[in-house]
Order: C-alpha cells, then structure tokens, then sequence
C-alpha cells in the first residue's frame, strides 16, 4: 500500500531527501574531466579506456533508472536507497585502488547503483503537483553541488592525488545515508493505463524520444566544445573562463526556470529553445571571435538547464498517467551517452565540423518529436 506525505513537512522532507540523492548519483558527470583526467595524468587510464569509463557510467545510469522507472513500483525506497549509496561509495573506495579496465568496471557499478538513485528522485518529482519548479530546483542543485565538488577536489590532491575525486564522491555518499529517514517506504501508486492500451502512448514515447535527443545534441557537443575552440585559436585559459561561466549561467537558468517555467508552454518553448541551440552551434562552427564565441557557450550553458526540465510538463500534458514521466531521466541520460558516439561518427582530429552539424541534427529532430507529441494527443 502506497504511503504518501501527510503533512507539509513531510512532503519537503521526502522531496529534499530525494533530491540530494538524485544530486549524489549525478554528481559524477559533473567532474568527470577532472577525475578521470587526473588518472590519465597519473598513467593509471588511457584515452580510449578514459573515454570508455566516462560513457559506461553514464550508460548504466540511464539504463538501470529507465528499466526501474518501467518496471518496478515505487516500494521498499529505503531499501533501494541505502543499497545504491552503499554500492556507489564502495565503488568510489575501489576506484583509489584500481586502473586500467578496473576502473572502467568500477565506473559501470557506480553508475548502475546511482540509476537507482535517481529512480528514486524520479519518481518523487514526477508525482509533485509542482513537477517543473522541483525539476528546476533539482537542476539547479546538480550544478551547485557539482561546481562545490569541482572545487573541492584541487585542495585534496596535494594529500591523496589523483584519488581526490573518488575520496570525496565516498564521502559525499556517506553523508547522504542521513538523508534516507525523509523518504518515505513507498509512493502513491501511478494511474493504471487504460485497458486496451500499451504501457506507453505513442505522444509519450514520442516526447521521450524529444528528450533523448536533445540530450544527446547537448553532451555531443559539450565534449569537443575545447577541441572545436582550440582550431579556432582560442586559448585554452579562455575556454576555461567560458566553461566556468557555463555552469554559472546553468545555475542561472535554474533558478530562472523554477519561477518562470510555469508560464511557458512547453510545445512551443522548445522549439524555440532548439532553434537557439543551433544558433548557437553555428557561432561555434563559424567564428573566431573570442568574444562571439564565448558568448554562444554562456548561451549554451543556460539552454541547457532551461530546456531539460520543461519536458517533464510536456510528458504529464501528452501522457496523465506519467509513466512517460517516470523515464524521463533514464532517456535524457541515454542521450547523454549516445551523443558524443554520434556527432563524433565523422569527425576527425583535423575537421570537426561534423559534431556540429550531426549536433545540429539532433535538435532539429529534438523538436520535431515536441511537436509531433502534441499533435498526436491533440489528436481525437
């Protein structure tokens, strides 16, 4: 039986919990360039194999959230959280230890013990009455505590190196084990869908698809924004600022959404946003200008945190069940993962105007699955 909040108190006490346990398995990505980097700095990884570990993580992520997001109930949430925070720092702890195909390993049991994590946070967020403004702040929170580990891990590596990173993802973990008395054993059962009809409607799976690639637009950029930079001539100390100011106008746009979000529609909102994304893209592709140039990855960096939370009111709208909800954020991270594989298909160290170009794709077919989600509910 489903045990809902039944005061006030208790609903910001499940829906914090949550949070910071969504924050936790997604704090990884964040600082995945400077952790890994530092093992490859220490000859404990390679290129290939760090560019391996990177995806499987968030791979696992995306699968296991998605897979639990379809298939099992939200029961026994204590339980789960306590066993993915438990796997999670004690993968951490092995990572000080380990290199090569280990840490890729490691990497993949992080990631799948942090999917359920996030199942968890998924599933509080998409059952809020207010599910835009807590995806918002949950947004907004991911980069706060991601730029506060960024941070965080140069003072830690005089003492313990290249395992800075990991020391501190153990500790973060297990200070998160408090947060599991504010969530609750189970939450409210979701309608169940109309007999006769699929698990899944196509408008949601078409909005999950939306999703899935525009995320992978996103990230597929993201990864080579330095290298496309550096055959500009823009110096590396510039993409620096640039990438430091991204995250800053990323916790910008969080706040901007959490508050303002509720008026946008999200149908004609993300086209838009996916037309600014291109913009965007062709001032990356095209321009040398340092100031031009840093100004499309401010841009950037705020679309990106605007644009993924509108799509958990687009999937309630399109799907009143809210399955669709439940998997949004196993499709964004499946995006994630899938991006940098697809724009990076044609691209060669000499010409990387293909990451551009497919990243432009992306968004283009982003925005269409909107569209075509709205038109098909919309539909008698």
């Amino acid at each position: 039986m489903s045990e809902p909040p039944r005061t006030a108190s208790d609903l910001k006490a499940t829906q914090t919990s949550a949070l910071a346990l969504g924050c936790l398995a997604l704090l990884m990505l964040g600082v995945q360039p400077l952790i890994l980097g530092a093992l490859a700095t220490a000859g404990r990884l390679d290129v290939q194999l760090l560019g391996l570990a990177a995806m499987i993580e968030m791979l696992t992520l995306g699968i296991v959230s998605g897979a639990m997001g379809a298939l099992v109930p939200h029961r026994n949430l204590v339980s789960w959280g306590a066993g993915g925070i438990v796997v999670l720092v004690a993968s951490n702890l092995a990572c000080m230890e380990a290199s090569g195909l280990g840490i890729v390993t490691l990497r993949g049991l992080s990631g799948a013990a942090g999917g359920a994590l996030v199942w968890i946070a998924a599933g509080v967020i998409g059952r809020s009455r207010a599910a835009l403004r807590l995806s918002g702040i949950f947004s907004g929170a991911q980069a706060l505590t991601q730029a506060l580990l960024a941070a965080l891990i140069p003072l830690g590596a005089p003492v313990l190196g290249a395992n800075s990173g990991f020391a501190l993802l153990a500790l973060a973990g297990t200070l998160c084990l408090a947060f599991l008395f504010g969530i609750p054993r189970t939450l409210a059962d979701l309608p169940a869908p109309e007999e006769g009809h699929a698990r899944l409607s196509r408008p949601g799976l078409l909005g999950l698809g939306g999703a899935f690639f525009l995320m992978a637009g996103i990230v597929g950029v993201w990864v080579f924004v330095e290298q496309i930079a550096t055959q500009h001539g823009i110096a590396s100390g510039t993409i620096s600022l640039a990438i430091a100011g991204s995250l800053a106008m990323q916790i910008v746009a969080a706040a901007f959404i959490t508050w303002c979000g509720p008026r946008a529609r999200p149908v004609i909102a993300l086209p838009l946003i996916c037309a600014a994304y291109i913009a965007c893209l062709a001032v990356m592709a095209v321009t040398a200008n340092h100031v031009l140039f840093v100004a499309a990855i401010l841009l950037f960096g705020f679309l990106w945190t605007s644009s993924l939370p509108l799509f958990l009111p687009l999937l309630i709208a399109v799907d009143p069940t809210r399955r669709s909800a439940m998997l949004l954020a196993g499709a964004q991270l499946l995006g994630g993962s899938a991006g940098p594989m697809i724009t990076g298909l044609l691209a060669t160290d000499a010409n990387l105007s293909p990451v551009t170009a497919c990243g432009a794709g992306l968004f283009v077919i982003s925005a269409l699955c909107v569209i075509l989600a709205a038109a098909v509910k919309s539909r008698p």
